[in-house]
């Protein structure tokens, strides 16, 4: 009886809490050409493979991200760029401390691509993947 219980008060925290939640989504710059990315093409330009554009990473998000996204847990992937730019093959990505930090850096930085909250999306930057 204590695992129905469980059960049902873990259906009902989700069902209270799951509209809280907000998307992920990764934005550039409006001004810039991209289109809409597919999840493979966001995890190549954040673990550094694709080039195309400059990451930019978001601390509040991070440890979320980088494991739905790049299959990676933030530490693997501080540890995969702290190795890139010891051997002088890549820089880790550029960071700000929040959504906000890093929608506003986007839309003054043509070429970035970061990743946010839904609500984060305002003037100057674009949607171009949401998961």
């Amino acid at each position: 009886m204590n695992k129905y219980r469980t059960f049902l008060l873990a259906a009902a925290l989700g069902a209270v809490f799951a509209p809280l939640a907000q998307a992920q989504v990764v934005i550039v710059n409006a001004g810039d050409g991209t289109a809409e990315l597919s999840k493979d093409k966001v995890a190549a330009i954040f673990s550094g493979k694709d080039k195309s554009l400059k990451p930019v990473d978001n601390a509040a998000l991070r440890n979320a991200f980088y494991p739905n996204v790049v299959g990676k847990s933030s530490d693997q992937i501080k540890a995969y760029w702290a190795k890139l730019e010891f051997t002088s093959k890549g820089k880790a990505p550029h960071e700000e401390s929040n959504g906000q930090a890093v929608a506003n850096y986007v839309a003054s930085n043509p070429g970035s691509i970061g990743y946010v909250d839904a609500g984060d999306v305002g003037a100057g930057v674009k949607k171009v993947y949401e998961q």
